[in-house]
């Protein structure tokens, strides 16, 4: 609660997290989207409970993309693997429709899923490149820092980290901003011991360590 105090988001800026499956991600960016707008949740696992949550938030699901709803989750479900190209087609629907209307977050909870499964790459790069001058802000999540595009980094503004030895992971770190230096960030990471703990970096050289405590 303290870090939002001071925390300054504006539509069109891009937020990364990395960390690890039960580190705390999803409840992060459900802080994040609390008092935003024009939302759409990406689901793309077969089960989520998530959704549950996202619900209870005000959160509408939609199996296929549509603009009506201003806080969606687009859960386009997929029962066998032949059905990945319906799940495909809504996600690249709703990513050129965004593109095109401006003003969206769109949070993929899954980066690299939309990313080399459903090959919707360029699609994600050019939000992440463009997103900026249309007012789209695009909230990632990825569970490796070496999963996650290097656009990813380089046109965030905001980027979380949760505790990570990897050095490659830790070589990928460096790409997000040059007022940072990488061996900073490895120092402060190494030094968090709470798994629910991160390391925010901002692209104005800010780096604070966030907890989860009430």
């Amino acid at each position: 609660a303290e870090f939002f105090q001071s925390w300054n988001w504006r539509q069109g800026e891009h937020i990364t997290l990395v960390g690890p499956t039960g580190s705390g991600k999803t409840t992060l960016a459900k802080a994040i989207l609390s008092k935003r707008a024009y939302v759409v949740f990406v689901a793309t696992k077969p089960r989520d409970a998530t959704i549950d949550q996202l619900e209870a938030d005000g959160f509408v699901v939609v199996r296929r993309w549509t603009p009506r709803y201003d806080r969606q989750v687009l859960w386009p479900k997929i029962q066998r693997m032949s059905d990945l190209s319906i799940q495909r087609g809504e996600i690249k629907a709703m990513l050129e429709d965004t593109y095109r209307q401006g003003g969206w977050t769109v949070v993929l909870d899954e980066l690299r899923y939309v990313t080399d499964i459903l090959r919707l790459k360029r699609h994600v790069q050019l939000l992440l490149l463009q997103g900026r001058s249309l007012g789209v802000s695009v909230v990632s999540g990825s569970q490796r820092p070496r999963h996650v595009p290097l656009e990813a980094y380089s046109m965030a503004r905001h980027l979380f980290l949760w505790q990570t030895t990897d050095r490659q992971d830790l070589r990928r770190i460096g790409d997000f901003s040059g007022r940072i230096q990488p061996l900073e960030v490895q120092a402060a990471l190494g030094a968090i011991r709470d798994r629910h703990a991160c390391l925010y970096l901002g692209a104005d050289g800010r780096l604070t360590v966030t907890t989860s405590d009430p």
